[in-house]
């Protein structure tokens, strides 16, 4: 072999070497890349699972106060619940519900597994809800019994407000298990 094929020889081998070591380095920059945006696509998700989470605790504690709006009145000073609180109370449910059930339609487009961990709240509140409106009702026909049904209600909201921050907690844990599932 002469010099010119043993220089040819050697240029080959090193514009291989460097056109190797190119797509190498494109593979792992692609692959790093790759790996970004799934990070990032990640993070943007727990973050709105996160935002549309809380946008229902807020509907929550909006009904919430509605409701213990008629029931601490019940308990504390009946004489206080009259057309106009009740009246008060119907208008700002009736404002609450719709969002409230939005709230929750957006989580449930989201993750079910969240929405799972929200519907036993709502469904609560739903119920409390019921139960309070029964007791509107009867506040013409049998005053002193719609007061004892509105006042023991307060009781329930108070059992509910105490295990909501467990809750919280358990559907922010739930939201982040649902990235490493994503």
């Amino acid at each position: 072999m002469d010099q010119a094929t043993i220089a040819l020889l050697g240029a080959a081998i090193g514009a291989i070497s460097a056109i190797a070591g190119s797509v190498i380095t494109n593979l792992v920059a692609v692959r790093n890349e790759a790996a970004r945006q799934e990070e990032n696509r990640r993070t943007t998700y727990i973050a709105a699972l996160r935002k549309e989470a809380a946008a229902v605790f807020v509907e929550f504690y909006a009904f919430f106060g509605a409701i213990e709006d008629v029931c601490f009145f019940a308990k504390n000073d009946p004489t206080v619940v009259d057309d106009a609180r009740t009246k008060r109370y119907h208008d700002v449910t009736a404002e609450i519900n719709p969002r409230m059930m939005a709230a929750m339609a957006i989580v449930a487009g989201l993750n079910a597994t969240v929405y799972d961990e929200l519907r036993p709240i709502s469904r609560s509140l739903q119920r409390l809800d019921d139960t309070v409106c029964d007791g509107i009702r009867d506040l013409r026909s049998d005053r002193d019994g719609a007061i004892a049904v509105l006042a023991a209600c307060h009781a329930k909201l108070v059992e509910l407000d105490d295990s909501i921050p467990q809750k919280i907690t358990a559907i922010m844990n739930a939201a982040e298990r649902a990235v490493q599932g994503t």
